[in-house]
């Protein structure tokens, strides 16, 4: 099965680079929520919550956590409740991966 044909109404957007990765990486057991936006060559880790209209750009998400808001937010993280911001991908070629 495609990650599209389980995540129909969410937006993953292949950003256009020279080397690596180009697009979001999905792991296992990921719930991404409707209308939420993956920008870039990101990471997303397993047993991941995304909340609907979430908008993630060029940040991974790690393993265990929920993440929701415009910009991304971790509000829970190994069941508790937190407040942190997503860490930069690592990925990212050296002109930014397009970003202006």
């Amino acid at each position: 099965m495609l990650e599209a044909d389980r995540h129909p109404q969410s937006t993953v957007v292949t950003v256009i680079c020279d080397t690596g990765e180009r697009h979001p990486t999905i792991g296992s057991n990921v719930m991404i929520g409707t209308a939420a936006t993956l920008l870039g060559p990101i990471k997303v880790g397993n047993n991941v919550k995304i909340g609907a209209e979430t908008f993630i750009i060029n940040r991974d998400v790690p393993d265990d956590c929920t993440v929701v808001g415009a910009p991304g937010v971790i509000v829970r993280k190994n069941g508790k409740k937190v407040h942190l911001t997503l860490e930069p991908t690592k990925d990212l070629p050296a002109d930014g991966g397009g970003e202006s």
